[in-house]
């Protein structure tokens, strides 16, 4: 069957997947959703509400109920804080003429350390299961970043990498998440969709391949479908995607490379894409655990267990990480807030992360080939590529107010065993909203 109709039928089943909400039976207590709603009665003579408070089951939720949370968040970060003021309202026009106020509470999750008193700040809360604390990030983020050996002033292997990423707690009720478990129980659930494309060249592109003892030219376009808990007590993670895609010609690497080059005056064009991997499916399953090690105030260590099986990686990493800084970046993505109470103001937030990851390589379709199509010009064997890598990181963050940026130096060992080490930047920005 061609590698784009296995594609497409891929893709199609995903979206029919996350396109479906997950509807559960009335009795179901581990997935509803606790807001206050106050309702008008409907009379013209009268304007007297009817304030209830109810927890609706998902089966009764509906995706204009989720959409209207993170709308309701939107403003409510945006309003300025009063001391006896703890909700948000949100206007629901669905109900026709009459107007639907939906008051949700603000509430504050707090984990506690040996040494301090962490504190969340959540508006309005998605609860899943209040009996066992399980919990949707209600916040939505949109994030881009890109990847260029360009930043070390070379142009070579991993040589450009573009990252698309949109968060939204509508996700945590998308189908696919039933085939990414990632444990529920005293966690805050983080759900996200992204779009990842990578180019990788030989060692230089000025002259035609040799074709041997060098990387070949690939690249990668695929969706990633992620799922992440976060223990609210520890802050440990697990971290559950499926990626789906192309590598190959239809990812468009020689289109884009030989764009940009184009662009630039003083570069010459890549030779050799003709030569580049063949088109294959990208069908690949990560899965990551992070546990915090130590955590105090100044300071975060952790550890990272991760592996990948699939037709573009397969592999097993572990490694350490540390952060520093009053932004907690690291695997939590959850706003920490002081004893203070300075909740989502317009403050200036920063940390400094580095990591050092081994990876154990059993299958690299970009350096190999793909699993299904064979029919390469050029691919390395597999007695040719470092069975044992080594990579590091070093990242900055600064955010003020909703926006972030990341700027980060990154480092991998020799890949092939007759290539060199490489290094590339890396700058992103981010949006909450």
């Amino acid at each position: 069957m061609n590698i784009r109709v296995l594609f497409f039928l891929s893709l199609g089943i995903s979206i029919a997947l996350i396109s479906c909400r997950k509807d559960m039976p009335q009795q179901e207590s581990d997935n509803i959703i606790n807001f206050q709603r106050n309702e008008n009665n409907g009379s013209t003579s009268q304007t007297q509400e009817i304030k209830r408070t109810t927890t609706y089951p998902l089966s009764d939720i509906k995706e204009e109920d989720i959409n209207q949370l993170s709308l309701a968040t939107s403003k409510h970060r945006k309003q300025k804080r009063h001391k006896d003021r703890t909700s948000v309202k949100a206007i629901d026009q669905r109900s026709g003429n009459d107007e639907v106020i939906k008051q949700i509470q603000d509430i504050e999750i707090h984990r506690i350390h040996s040494n301090s008193n962490v504190q969340y700040d959540l508006t309005p809360l998605i609860v899943r299961n209040p009996a066992i604390n399980s919990y949707i990030w209600p916040y939505s983020n949109f994030s881009l970043s890109l990847d260029n050996d360009l930043f070390n002033n070379t142009d070579r292997y991993y040589t450009n990498g573009i990252h698309i990423s949109y968060s939204s707690p509508a996700f945590a009720f998308f189908r696919i998440n039933s085939i990414l478990p990632v444990p529920v129980k005293g966690s805050m659930e983080f759900n996200s969709i992204e779009l990842h494309h990578a180019m990788y060249t030989p060692y230089t592109t000025k002259i035609p391949p040799l074709l041997k003892d060098d990387r070949p030219y690939a690249s990668t376009l695929f969706i990633r479908f992620k799922r992440k808990a976060q223990l609210l007590k520890s802050g440990d993670t697990r971290t559950a995607s499926i990626d789906i895609g192309l590598i190959g010609k239809a990812a468009l690497g020689s289109v884009l490379q030989r764009g940009v080059h184009a662009s630039i005056p003083s570069n010459d064009e890549p030779v050799g894409w003709d030569t580049q991997i063949n088109d294959d499916l990208i069908l690949n399953y990560n899965y990551e655990i992070t546990k915090v090690i130590t955590d105090n105030n100044n300071y975060c260590g952790y550890t990272i267990l991760a592996g990948a099986l699939g037709t573009l990686n397969t592999n097993l990493l572990t490694g350490l990480g540390i952060r520093t800084g009053n932004l907690n970046t690291v695997n939590y993505s959850v706003q920490k807030i002081n004893n203070q109470k300075k909740r989502l103001k317009k403050t200036f937030l920063y940390s400094a992360e580095t990591r050092i990851i081994g990876n154990i390589v059993g299958h690299n379709a970009s350096l190999t080939g793909g699993l299904l199509n064979k029919n390469n010009v050029f691919a390395l064997q597999s007695n040719e590529i470092k069975r044992v890598v080594v990579s590091a990181e070093a990242r900055l963050s600064f955010k003020y107010g909703s926006t972030g940026i990341d700027i980060a130096e990154s480092f991998i060992t020799r890949e092939l065993k007759k290539g060199k080490n490489h290094f590339w930047g890396t700058i992103g920005l981010n949006f909450d909203f």
